[in-house]
């Protein structure tokens, strides 16, 4: 979600903790059971994180007394601690427990500010604004008293957060790009060999095609053959990704930034938020990494372009894994060579994915994407 659809959002919220306790003042102690304020005050800081709830809890229940005189003004200075709880803390657990399960962790984040906030709402009431009182008398008497709005929370703020998932959703785009790196021919004294360079993106992009998450990474596949165009290795070898081998890639040693294809891939995927498409292909991302930045750079780009709708939030985590697999073991025929997608050694773009990578497999869906949580 982009700040400006936050800051609405935020906006919105805090009207709500105005409106909502209207409907409940004409019944008796209704706010106290029901709790109609700590709804939009939890429901920002799920979908907009902790900064926004954090404001939503200071600024709704002082709209509130300013415009309708609800809380008292007596009663606003808890009121405040407390709902600036709720959304500091449900922001703050959204962001950290990944469960890999959206109901689980709004279940969590939601008792977790529940707990909290009616604890620091006791503990301030009892140390600051009316000393002398037990605290935890507070923390039982709030939670007894407000168990129909609890109730009520908990059973429409999923509803609510999904409503607004589909509502504020980011596209998701993902590109595999690939190049013959280099090709050596076979001799009599040494085999042949060809690299491949395979280079896999996956990007979150909102209404504007400006990009909100990314993730790259990528295969050196390389094969020997001998003088006769066979490739000296079995069908079926898998190449992993760079990613995937960490340091026993081994480019740390040769970088001159000491640092692995993966540390550096996160770099620069990191420079890639906040950059269309057309800016990444314009040359306008600063970046100091060693890897190939255009070849990442072109798939980051060509993802953002094939983006199509799901249902990503920002705040979700994008990964990517990926593997090559040489599915063909055979040196090329007659035919490939007369078609030209061979020479008599093999040495040829063609004729080398043909032997070393007839297709590439993502690891399953939700693997490829971190985000499809349940």
């Amino acid at each position: 979600m982009s700040v400006v659809k936050r800051m609405a959002t935020t906006a919105i919220c805090a009207a709500m903790c105005v409106v909502l306790p209207l409907a409940f003042h004409t019944i008796r102690n209704a706010g106290t059971v029901f709790l109609p304020m700590h709804i939009p005050v939890l429901l920002c800081g799920l979908v907009c994180g902790w900064p926004y709830g954090l404001l939503t809890g200071l600024l709704g229940p002082l709209l509130s007394s300013v415009i309708t005189g609800m809380p008292p003004a007596a009663m606003l200075p808890s009121m405040m601690v407390e709902c600036a709880t709720y959304g500091l803390v449900t922001g703050l657990m959204m962001l950290f427990v990944r469960t890999k399960h959206m109901t689980a962790d709004l279940y969590i984040s939601m008792i977790t500010a529940m707990i909290v906030g009616r604890t620091v709402s006791g503990l301030s009431k009892a140390l600051i604004f009316t000393p002398g009182t037990a605290p935890f008398a507070w923390v039982t008497t709030s939670l007894v008293t407000g168990i129909p709005g609890i109730v009520i929370q908990l059973v429409l703020m999923p509803l609510l957060i999904f409503t607004l998932t589909l509502v504020f959703s980011l596209p998701l785009g993902l590109a595999v790009t690939a190049h013959l790196q280099k090709s050596m021919h076979a001799t009599e004294s040494s085999p042949g060999r060809v690299h491949l360079e395979l280079t896999a993106a996956a990007v979150l992009v909102d209404e504007g095609g400006v990009i909100r998450g990314c993730a790259i990474d990528g295969v050196r596949a390389t094969v020997p053959f001998d003088q006769g165009g066979t490739p000296l290795l079995y069908p079926g070898t898998a190449f992993p990704s760079k990613c995937a081998l960490g340091e026993d890639y081994g480019m740390a040693r040769a970088s001159s930034l000491g640092q692995e294809w993966d540390t550096q891939a996160a770099r620069l995927a990191a420079d890639c938020i906040g950059k269309t498409a057309a800016q990444l292909l314009g040359g306008d991302v600063t970046t100091s990494v060693t890897i190939a930045a255009a070849d990442a750079l072109y798939a980051v780009a060509e993802a953002a372009e094939n983006a199509v709708a799901c249902d990503a939030a920002e705040t979700d985590p994008l990964a990517l894994t990926c593997a090559a697999l040489l599915t063909d073991a055979a040196a090329p025929t007659a035919e490939q060579i007369a078609l030209g997608w061979a020479d008599a050694s093999g040495i040829t773009a063609a004729g080398y994915a043909l032997w070393a990578l007839n297709h590439w497999f993502w690891k399953g869906a939700d693997a490829a994407v971190a985000k499809m949580k349940n």
